[in-house]
């Protein structure tokens, strides 16, 4: 498997920055890597990505150097597995709520001993052309991305818990969700949501984990920033409408 240039990063406390990729045309990934993002994540939780879809995007993305994740809104082995073979380097559940179905995303991602992933010579392996299937199954150990979203009320009384799994890599925290979850719907920047992060935050970076959210602007990444997250996202349609947006007005 090819480095995880967006895992190096982080290891390395380091920030990373990405979009959520809501867009079927994989041309904007590529243009993605092109401007510098980090890296992508192919939303197959709520879009019509498919493992097929989503290939052409991992493809586009290795073209450019800039990682791939799949947010997949199926937490089961299969579902899973069959992003990895098409080449996504890592994968982003949501709506975990506790240790257990944590545990069952690690065991879908990573291979024997460390989890339970079927082993085949697919996309996800190059065929099984330029590596032994021991060294595609140790880089893949090494390089897949375990990222956990933490947006349900059992699962914030469970961050502990969650980050105390040592194959998870990433917890991000889903202000929507959150504020869902507090009944004050899509006010993200609600000081109860904002808090109740950055509180939950620091249980996660004392286990070792780093963390993510949404940062829509530059206030929103000052602020997460400075509560030490490293992992940064937006979405293509958010960008695209905000240039669209600035566009237009200015030419009117």
């Amino acid at each position: 498997m090819n480095k995880n240039l967006m895992k190096e990063k982080l290891n390395s406390g380091q920030n990373v920055i990405g979009l959520f990729q809501n867009v079927i045309n994989p041309n904007i990934t590529e243009i993605m890597g092109l401007l510098g993002f980090d890296f992508v994540i192919v939303d197959g939780e709520h879009t019509t990505f498919n493992p097929n879809l989503a290939e052409e995007h991992f493809r586009a993305a290795e073209l450019r150097n800039i990682s791939s994740v799949t947010r997949i809104g199926q937490n089961d082995q299969q579902v899973i597995q069959k992003f990895l073979d098409a080449g996504s380097q890592g994968v982003l559940m949501p709506l975990i709520n506790n240790k257990n179905d944590a545990t069952s995303v690690v065991d879908s991602v990573k291979y024997p001993p460390v989890g339970k992933r079927g082993l085949a010579s697919g996309r996800g392996s190059a065929y099984g052309i330029p590596q032994s299937v021991k060294e595609h199954v140790d880089s893949s150990n090494k390089e897949t991305l375990v990222a956990i979203q933490i947006e349900t009320t059992e699962a914030m009384e469970n961050v502990d818990a969650i980050s105390s799994i040592d194959e998870v890599d990433v917890l991000f925290f889903g202000p929507s969700d959150i504020s869902s979850s507090f009944g004050i719907h899509g006010q993200i920047n609600d000081p109860k949501v904002r808090d109740t992060i950055s509180s939950l935050s620091k249980i996660a970076i004392a286990n070792g984990k780093a963390c993510g959210t949404i940062a829509r602007d530059a206030d929103d990444f000052k602020f997460y920033k400075s509560a030490g997250f490293q992992w940064f996202c937006s979405g293509v349609t958010n960008m695209l409408q905000s240039g669209m947006k600035d566009y237009l007005s200015e030419l009117k």
